[in-house]
């Protein structure tokens, strides 16, 4: 068997377990329930007060994961941001919970919160954390990767962010408020950085998401977006003029709508609300009422086209991309079966992985070198229950030093 489970005295156990890193061997780990911590000699800085959780084999875990979190449903916010940085999350009190990345310390000081360190067989960083509802400012800083991401979803909203060309010395500052219904970013550095916001409500049998791309923010420059649910979203400016590219999605049984404009301007110390006909959108003008002085009010209105070109086929057969591409899956909403298309620039070593609305990884996709491209995989769900499921695409280039590309999509199973 992988492990097993001896009683050495009231309150005190060894637990027997295989470590890959020292093959034909049994190793033990000291699990003290009276004082609550546990320590492994193989890796001392582990254990503590830390809690412990022991991997199902793969082929199990794929089909229906076997250890789930202590409740169905967790409740408060789950995060997984840019690995090796430095990501502080700070809470009214003055309370925290990150990692530093300068001595690879866990601190940690809020209630309730942990952080969610990968099962390998060496001292890893926190890829996410789990915290409770509230309110927190989010510092990210000592980026060592040139493509910064973050997202953060609780049971009904999804929120992620990212930008490129990220350099050494800069930082990342949000301010996530209660009931993740929205997110701020404001730029604490002097370059200007082009980001991307997109923001998803979950309701039952449907999600709405809105992604403002392609937006340049300034020195002390800061913008928000918030989620509705069916009642649409904001997007406030607190800075100069912008302008920003625009796409709306919207997932139900039996559909998927799309909407996408460029070029929206945005102006200074202005609001635009969004209240699309989620499920007529595609097919009709977007208004945009626009509140400039802040009272909650339309001052203004605005109506765009949609500029997007529906349909998943072949014509890009052959043709190689200027950069990383990913469409959203189709069909989506899915039964069992979907395909995901992607294209690459260059050849490329892919990951792709599926993930639950609770941060589990449910499956694995493909883990292999792509040539340059349009290719495209299939997902069979026919294992899983219905529901919303994320999909984290990385490409790191093999050829080019630094050419990586990370995005998450969403995708509902409806059975």
């Amino acid at each position: 068997v992988p492990c097993s489970l001896a009683t050495v005295v009231p309150g005190l156990f060894n637990l027997y377990i295989y470590d890959c890193n020292y093959p034909g061997t049994e190793q033990i780990i000291d699990i003290n329930t009276t004082e609550g911590i546990w320590y492994y000699n193989k890796f001392p800085s582990w254990g503590d007060t830390a809690g412990i959780a022991l991997d199902p084999e793969l082929e199990i875990a794929s089909q229906q994961p076997i250890l789930p979190l202590n409740n169905s449903s967790f409740g408060g916010v789950v995060v997984f941001s840019t690995p090796k940085a430095t990501t502080m999350f700070k809470n009214p009190e003055g309370n925290r919970m990150g990692y530093n990345s300068d001595d690879g310390q866990i601190v940690d000081s809020i209630d309730n919160a942990e952080p969610i360190i990968p099962l390998t067989g060496t001292e890893s960083p926190p890829i996410g954390y789990r915290l409770p509802d509230d309110e927190y400012e989010i510092t990210t800083l000592d980026l060592q990767d040139s493509l910064y991401t973050i997202t953060l979803f609780s049971d009904s909203t999804l929120f992620s962010f990212s930008r490129t060309n990220c350099l050494d010395g800069e930082t990342d500052l949000f301010i996530m408020n209660k009931g993740l219904r929205g997110i701020r970013y404001k730029n604490l550095d002097s370059v200007n950085k082009i980001i991307e916001i997109e923001g998803t409500s979950n309701l039952p049998g449907q999600a709405m998401t809105c992604s403002v791309r392609n937006i340049a923010l300034g020195k002390s420059d800061s913008m928000d977006v918030n989620m509705m649910g069916k009642d649409g979203f904001n997007i406030s400016n607190y800075g100069p003029n912008k302008i920003y590219d625009l796409r709306l999605e919207y997932a139900f049984e039996p559909g998927y709508r799309i909407f996408e404009h460029s070029g929206v301007l945005l102006d200074s110390a202005s609001t635009h609300l969004i209240i699309p006909d989620w499920e007529y959108m595609d097919e009709k003008s977007l208004p945009i009422y626009i509140d400039r002085d802040g009272d909650g009010l339309s001052d203004d209105t605005i109506e765009v086209n949609n500029e997007f070109v529906s349909g998943i086929n072949d014509k890009y057969e052959g043709l190689v991309p200027d950069e990383f591409v990913v469409d959203q899956n189709f069909p989506n909403p899915f039964n069992s079966m979907t395909t995901i298309r992607f294209g690459i620039p260059e050849q490329s070593h892919l990951r792709i992985t599926v993930y639950n609305l609770l941060g589990q990884e449910v499956d694995v996709i493909a883990d292999e070198v792509f040539e340059a491209g349009y290719s495209r995989v299939f997902w069979n769900a026919s294992k899983l229950s219905s529901g919303m499921y994320l999909c984290r695409i990385q490409a790191t280039g093999t050829r080019s030093a630094g050419n990586k590309y990370d995005k998450t999509i969403k995708m509902l199973l409806v059975k």
